[in-house]
């Protein structure tokens, strides 16, 4: 009881700072939440770019046009009854031989309320690394493991299920999801390098133009050399009369704007920067603040009171001091949908040990200072 009192006899002796320390101390530790969810994202993606990178991909994009054959600027000739159909294009450049690869999400099927096939070398593009040996596999996402068990029927047909990774993600410049942020809960991911196959699971993926056409949109290749770009523009420039351009990672990468990902990056490195400084001066005030308290810790010593009292009413009053902070902070939390208890126990923790740490450097400083005081004595 004696040592509340002087605790809160010492923080209403500061109540000014409390408050005003206490505001800015929230948003400090705010920062540091938000900045360690938002580099989780960005390392994610990153790894993600990687992967692209990695396997040479290109991404290809339809440009309109107000022809119904080749366009007069394509690079190679053009002859329309050589060229393959969008049915026998796909199956062969998805197939495991081919280099093509693209993802497509289908809403409310098959009981998820998200289905996404994975077909050709994009299968090689995310962080599921289980065995992909039938011509469809099958995989959900962590949250429905229990609720599907080990198999799932389609057509009558009962297929072995598997688990995708916690940290599950689908990368393309245009899209970029990832299961750790929820949004690819409740997901069924289907991986194939055979389209028929996919086609008699899911009839519904048929494509009536090219417009409308679920597997070119995401549409990528590996590694392409001349002719694979020469056959797909001319199967586009045949089927539909549009051209294809063809963008690599390096392109994405050195075109990206304002909100893209070596500015995201950088404004990443910025945040942290800023808040390493923000937390040194937090830690700095709460050291200056003991020591401006060294004299009155002094007379209670000589009074009698021991080193485990007084370091115990130090760290006390470093941990009250921080109320307003760590309130506001789950305060802000909760509005924000991140009070989980793994983010709070983490936020405590990291508040307990600095402030323990800074004491701890504190009471040092006060026992060196008493015992030359001493000796002058």
């Amino acid at each position: 009881m004696k040592l509340m009192k002087q605790v809160i006899s010492d923080l209403v002796k500061e109540i000014g700072w409390v408050i005003l320390y206490g505001f800015l101390t929230a948003m400090v530790i705010m920062a540091f939440v938000l900045i360690s969810l938002s580099y989780t994202h960005v390392a994610a993606q990153n790894e993600a770019i990687g992967r692209f990178v990695k396997n040479d991909i290109a991404m290809l994009r339809l440009k309109s046009t107000n022809y119904s054959i080749a366009p007069k600027d394509a690079p190679v000739p053009y002859d329309p009854a050589q060229v393959e159909t969008l049915d026998e294009y796909y199956a062969d450049v998805f197939s495991k031989d081919g280099n093509a690869g693209t993802f497509v999400e289908m809403a409310g099927r098959c009981g998820y309320q998200r289905v996404m096939l994975i077909l050709g070398v994009y299968a090689d593009l995310t962080p599921f690394s289980g065995p992909q040996s039938e011509p469809v596999t099958f995989v959900v996402s962590p949250d429905k493991k229990d609720a599907q068990g080990d198999t799932i029927t389609l057509g009558g047909t009962e297929y072995p299920v598997q688990v995708a990774p916690a940290h599950m993600e689908i990368y393309h410049p245009l899209n970029y999801m990832d299961g750790e942020s929820g949004m690819l809960e409740d997901t069924l991911y289907v991986f194939s390098h055979d389209l028929y196959a996919v086609k008699e699971l899911f009839p519904g993926t048929e494509y009536w133009e090219l417009r409308g056409d679920p597997y070119f949109g995401r549409l990528i290749l590996k590694a392409p050399r001349e002719q694979d770009l020469v056959r797909v523009r001319n199967v586009i420039s045949k089927n539909v009369g549009g051209y294809v351009s063809v963008e690599t990672m390096a392109d994405v990468l050195r075109n990206s704007q304002e909100g893209g990902e070596r500015t995201h990056q950088t404004y990443m490195l910025f945040y942290v920067t800023a808040s390493l400084v923000l937390l040194g001066a937090m830690i700095l005030n709460i050291y200056n603040t003991l020591k401006r308290k060294i004299p009155d810790y002094a007379t209670h010593h000589l009074f009698g009171a021991s080193g485990c009292f007084l370091f115990a009413r130090m760290f006390l009053f470093t941990l009250l001091y921080h109320a307003i902070p760590l309130g506001g902070t789950m305060y802000i939390m909760q509005l924000n949908e991140l009070a989980t208890p793994g983010n709070i126990a983490v936020v405590i923790l990291v508040v307990l040990c600095i402030l323990f740490a800074v004491t701890g450097a504190a009471y040092r400083h006060f026992c060196v200072q008493f015992a030359q005081g001493l000796r002058r004595e």
